[in-house]
């Protein structure tokens, strides 16, 4: 028995006419992609209505990000542990914290020390130093670890998920050991260590501790303010500086 190859006869309102369609509207035809063997000989036509004045949502009318936002990290990656690269940002955090320091703690005592002669830097010239080893030390090591060079900076990236746990233990042990490598390498070096504390910095006369505490608290949190910034993938967007 020859199947016809023309489609059923149906209600004139499911299958218009290419002429009866309004030009202020659109159809696309689609073929199914349900087997023929289940349709039969022909396959199934259906039509797809597209009114050009129907409102679109909100996020179908946004324009591309001009941004890559790499989003958050996983908790714990032990596969980044099995590369060399891992190793390698570890022993740059160690090294650049040693450098900063060994100069920063050789700086104070020096500036202290000729404070009391002729009146030394002062506290603007320390300043300009730690400053200094922060911009050259960050630039060296910011693609090999991303120049943390503290503490509070990985834990503050770990809480953002920009870095894994294991990766931010790793750089806090590596951190403070070179700290401490650092800061017994001024010890040895320099005769005026007992003299100057050290290079320890402690609460001025007339402030408390609590004084003291609050403004550790709130120089953290505006370190911490500044490298989220900085790093917000958002900064490298065209309009970025546009205010919203």
């Amino acid at each position: 028995m020859q199947r016809s190859s023309k489609l059923p006869d149906s209600p004139k309102h499911l299958f218009p006419t290419w002429n009866e369609i309004s030009p202020t509207k659109s159809a696309t035809v689609s073929k199914s992609t349900t087997p023929r063997s289940k349709l039969g000989s022909e396959p199934r036509i259906s039509f797809t209505w597209v009114d050009p004045e129907a409102k679109l949502p909100f996020w179908a009318t946004q324009p591309k990000k001009d941004y890559v936002d790499v989003g958050p990290v996983i908790p714990i990656d032990t596969n980044e542990m099995r590369r060399w690269s891992f190793y390698r940002a570890t022993i740059a955090e160690f090294m650049a914290t040693m450098m900063f320091i060994y100069f920063g703690l050789s700086t104070i005592i020096g500036a202290g020390r000729e404070a009391a002669e002729s009146g030394g830097i002062g506290m603007v010239g320390v300043a300009w130093c730690f400053g200094g080893m922060i911009f050259v030390l960050v630039y060296c090591t910011s693609g090999i670890s991303g120049g943390h060079l503290n503490p509070s900076v990985t834990f503050g990236l770990m809480v953002a998920r920009k870095v894994t746990i294991n990766r931010a233990f790793f750089y806090i042990c590596a951190q403070m050991s070179g700290a401490t490598c650092g800061a017994a390498i001024v010890k040895a070096s320099n005769i005026y260590w007992d003299e100057f504390n050290g290079g320890c910095n402690a609460i001025h006369e007339g402030y408390s501790v609590g004084a003291g505490f609050i403004a550790e608290v709130m120089g953290t949190f505006l370190l911490m303010y500044t490298v989220l910034s900085a790093t917000d993938p958002k900064q490298t967007a065209r309009d970025s500086h546009v205010p919203a």
